[in-house]
């Protein structure tokens, strides 16, 4: 079997662009993943203290399938709370996103249900939202 191979010739103009950029590409995409490497870190080790306090879904009591659910949400404005103990918790697939009465879908609820059994934790994460504003 014989294989035919095409070759086109390239300015030197164009391999210098197209070397620079793949440099920048690959200098960008290391910084990104570097970044996302220690996201993932912190996120996993945040998971198991947040595991290890609640023991499962703090409604329920299911252990399997449980995820963390953040009280404050991750983003740059609260960027020093996304990995605070404090300012999760962990909650099965069903109260945290699937079902009727879950953290995402009805957050009234969810209120509610903190205030009547974690109203420490609630009103901590209430006052670094004022604290905030």
């Amino acid at each position: 079997m014989v294989l035919f191979f095409t070759y086109r010739r390239r300015s030197v103009l164009t391999v210098r662009r197209t070397g620079l950029q793949s440099l920048t590409f690959y200098l960008l995409f290391s910084n990104i993943m570097k970044k996302r490497n220690f996201r993932l870190k912190a996120h996993k080790d945040w998971r198991s203290k947040l595991l290890s306090r609640d023991g499962g879904c703090i409604i329920c009591g299911v252990v399997k399938g449980s995820a963390a659910h953040h009280l404050l949400p991750a983003c740059k404005k609260y960027d020093q709370y996304e990995y605070d103990v404090d300012n999760g918790v962990m909650l099965c697939s069903t109260h945290h996103i699937w079902g009727i009465m879950s953290a995402h879908k009805n957050p009234f609820w969810f209120y509610l249900w903190m205030l009547n059994n974690r109203p420490a934790q609630l009103f901590l994460a209430l006052k670094r939202l004022q604290d905030e504003v």
